[in-house]
């Protein structure tokens, strides 16, 4: 079913043409500043200068295009509305 959303025939679009085609190494190289723009920390352990969780998207085969249209198919297959849903307790799986 989720092939058949446009935001994943987008997304599948974007590898075929583009992000099959990423190397890493190249990224680091054209974007220096990768890690601050492709990463995101949430909370501080206390006492201490780190992060309490750390999310690290720059070492992934990813480019800001590709992160928008992910986040695009997020929004299409409304992952935040399964999501309360089985927060709240209600059945969200078939199987």
């Amino acid at each position: 079913m989720s092939q058949q959303l446009e935001s994943w025939k987008a997304l599948q679009h974007h590898y075929d043409t583009v992000a099959k085609n990423f190397n890493l190494k190249e990224m680091f190289d054209n974007d220096p500043e990768r890690f601050d723009s492709m990463s995101a920390s949430f909370g501080n352990i206390p006492h201490e200068t780190l992060p309490l969780i750390l999310l690290d998207y720059s070492k992934n085969l990813i480019s800001k295009s590709t992160f928008k249209l992910l986040m695009d198919l997020v929004a299409e297959a409304k992952v935040d509305e399964w999501r309360n849903k089985m927060f709240h307790g209600e059945k969200i799986n078939s199987t």
